[in-house]
C-alpha cells in the first residue's frame, strides 16, 4: 500500500512492529509509514486520545467516528480497519451499518455524531449552527463539540 521504502531500523519503529504484530499478527501498512516518524505518531495518537477524552467518546463513538470519516472520502482501508475494531464492541452487522451510512442500528447520539464526521471529512467549513446544535441535543456541551472537531 505504501510508496515509501522501508524505514531505517530504530527504537520507535521497532515499538510501532511490535505492537501491530502482538494486536494483530502482522504489520499494517500504514504503520510502515508512520516508522519513517514514530514520535510524530506517537504525538497524534496522543492529541487524538486526549480530545476523545475531552469529548467523551467510548471506543464505540470512535469507530462511528471513524468509519464515517473513512467512508465519507473513500478511505476503505481505515473504515475497514475500524469496522473489524467496531465488531469486537458491537456485533458484524453494526459494523457494516457504519460501512454503509446506514444509521438504523445507531443510538441519536452515535448518528449526531456520525454526521458531524461526514461533514468535517467531507468540508470542514460547510458546518451549519443547526449541525451544531444536533450535537448539543445528542448531550454535547461547548468544550465537547471543540473537542470532537479537533478529534475529526
Amino acid at each position: 500500500m505504501t510508496f515509501l521504502e522501508e524505514p531505517a531500523p530504530s527504537a520507535g519503529q521497532e515499538r510501532l512492529y511490535a505492537a501491530d504484530l502482538a494486536d494483530d499478527g502482522y504489520v499494517w501498512d500504514l504503520t510502515r509509514a508512520w516508522a519513517h516518524q514514530p514520535e510524530a505518531k506517537e504525538q497524534l495518537m496522543r492529541l487524538f486520545d486526549a480530545t476523545a477524552d475531552a469529548a467523551g467518546l467510548t471506543p464505540r463513538d470512535r469507530a462511528v467516528i471513524v468509519i464515517a470519516q473513512a467512508a465519507a472520502v473513500g478511505d476503505s482501508y481505515c473504515a475497514v480497519a475500524w469496522a473489524k475494531r467496531l465488531t469486537d464492541w458491537a456485533d458484524p452487522q453494526t459494523a457494516i451499518a457504519a460501512l454503509t451510512a446506514d444509521d438504523e442500528p445507531f443510538s441519536e447520539r452515535e448518528r449526531a455524531l456520525a454526521d458531524w464526521a461526514r461533514t468535517i471529512a467531507r468540508s470542514p467549513c460547510s458546518n451549519t449552527p443547526q449541525d451544531v446544535q444536533r450535537l448539543r441535543d445528542a448531550g454535547f456541551k461547548e468544550p465537547q463539540i471543540v473537542a470532537l472537531t479537533v478529534y475529526c
